[in-house]
């Protein structure tokens, strides 16, 4: 297998990182909704979502580029190419988030008009400043997940969360509101920026002294751009529910739509630490022709990704109503999208690894079909939901363009590596996680919420011993202590 202890490793830092830094963010949004309401949070979300569009154009591809490029040379062991690689990385955005930074200040007004609200017009204009900002400080986040010191990384990113949650709670209860809200956020996006480079250039790989050396310029550009297509289409189709919410239905809507998609998304977290730590390690081991390795560890992260979420969903499914509340009464009227963008999110989080591998065998324009197909299903299932069944039609077209894309990915990974992720022990969880659900509805139906949680404890520890002696293997028990034990190297900064 590709250096189990590596992955649990690098795995166990991110996802610490995640599970401080989830909690940080969620009580800010439950922060955010209470101060502004379902329709100020929407106008927020909104002016947000044009801003990560524009930043994804930016970057052309590279947050998904820099990991595997840089891991290659580093695995070749040519350092001098991993440090212009980055600073050309550097330049390219820099001179790209400028010019767009200045476009999109100019045109907020007619973006605004789009959307037949002018008050996203100085958000849109502000958001813009922090594009250049929040570009590099992904590119050099990336750069440190590629040279494998993910606790740097992770690291930035959690005192991002701190400084960002205190300085916008701050600004909400001074009252400065949205405008509040967003300077906030330009603020810390910059500290962090500097925080990160620090760690890059300091801790990681010396960036600025170094030897000159033939620019690489055309090979991240014939790289990325297959890849640009892809981030940018990925980057809609993250938004494009929200964009068309916002054309079609009120603002107040779209607060509610995000508030369900954000608490499904939580799903997905374990997906993006593995992910950010398996990449950099499957590109190598493609590099020295180890495909056999790559099979196994896409086999086995299905079931273990499906296995570390099973709680979460069961209690999604188990509580909806009571999780969506916590942001405020007016949330739960987007109960019905919540409980459809679970299975959404659930079938990404389980088979999303297709992707990774994707890029780790060298197949951008592949990445770039799938994403292109992808948001062209999405739009087309957004335009026509959304009209006849609201924020629900929405949560609808988005699980689907989940389940198309994920379907594409598999069907791929089974035509170049032939393999699948599916196994005997994957469905037999399915199967289990079934039953507990089915289980907790009958039992509960006349329960207060203090009982109900009773069961929903005792269901999950059945759930998960059953899972333990009956369905695992030697293999996955291993793995799991690996990634228990080795979390706490992210309280050390040295080896």
């Amino acid at each position: 297998m590709v250096n189990n202890k590596l992955i649990a490793k690098n795995a166990s830092i991110i996802f610490i990182g995640v599970l401080l830094a989830k909690p940080i963010n969620f009580l800010l949004k439950i922060i955010m909704t209470r101060f502004l309401g379902p329709e100020k949070f929407g106008i927020y979300t909104l002016s947000f979502a044009i801003f990560s569009i524009i930043t994804m154009i930016t970057l052309i591809g590279l947050p998904v580029a820099i990991p595997r490029l840089v891991a290659y040379y580093a695995g070749k062991k040519q350092l001098h190419k991993v440090k212009t690689l980055i600073r050309n990385s550097i330049f390219i955005v820099l001179c790209l988030s400028i010019f767009l930074s200045i476009l999109v200040f100019l045109l907020a007004d007619q973006i605004a008009l789009l959307f037949g609200n002018t008050l996203l017009t100085p958000l849109i204009q502000l958001f813009a400043f922090a594009i250049p900002f929040y570009t590099i400080y992904t590119i050099t986040q990336k750069a440190i997940e590629g040279l494998k010191k993910v606790r740097y990384s992770t690291i930035a990113e959690l005192v991002l969360n701190i400084i960002r949650a205190v300085a916008i709670s701050a600004a909400l209860f001074l009252g400065y509101k949205l405008f509040g809200v967003v300077i906030a956020y330009i603020i810390t996006t910059i500290l962090a920026l500097l925080l990160s480079f620090y760690f890059l250039n300091t801790k990681v790989l010396n960036i600025i002294q170094t030897t000159p050396t033939k620019n690489l310029y055309k090979n991240i550009l014939k790289f990325t751009l297959p890849l640009s297509v892809m981030n940018f289409s990925n980057s809609v189709l993250s938004w494009v529910d929200t964009l068309i919410i916002g054309y079609f239905l009120i603002e107040a809507q779209i607060g509610i739509y995000n508030v369900a998609i954000t608490l499904a998304g939580l799903v997905v977290i374990f997906l993006s630490a593995t992910q950010a730590a398996l990449t950099p390690l499957l590109t190598e081991e493609y590099a020295k022709n180890k495909t056999k390795q790559l099979k196994e560890t896409y086999k086995l992260m299905s079931f273990w990704l499906f296995l570390i979420i099973s709680p979460l969903i069961l209690l999604m499914y188990a509580l909806p109503n009571e999780l969506l509340s916590l942001f405020g009464q007016p949330f739960t009227a987007g109960i019905t999208s919540f409980l459809i963008l679970i299975f959404g999110f659930l079938l990404t989080a389980t088979f999303g690894q297709a992707g990774p591998i994707l890029l780790s065998i060298g197949k951008p324009k592949v990445l770039m079909f799938n994403a292109l197909t992808t948001i062209i299903v999405d739009v087309i299932l957004n335009i026509l939901l959304i009209p006849k069944y609201g924020i629900a039609g929405a949560a609808l077209a988005t699980t689907l363009a989940f389940l198309f894309i994920n379907t594409l990915r598999i069907i791929e990974v089974k035509y170049f590596l032939d393999v699948l992720p599916f196994s005997k022990k994957l469905f037999s969880s399915v199967i289990l996680l079934g039953l507990a659900l089915i289980s907790f509805y009958y039992l509960t139906p006349l329960l207060n919420l203090i009982n109900k949680i009773g069961v929903l404890c005792v269901i999950t520890l059945f759930y998960g011993l059953i899972t333990y002696y009956l369905i695992m293997q030697a293999q996955d028990r291993r793995f799991i202590g690996k990634l228990l034990t080795k979390g706490l190297v992210v309280l050390r900064l040295k080896k």
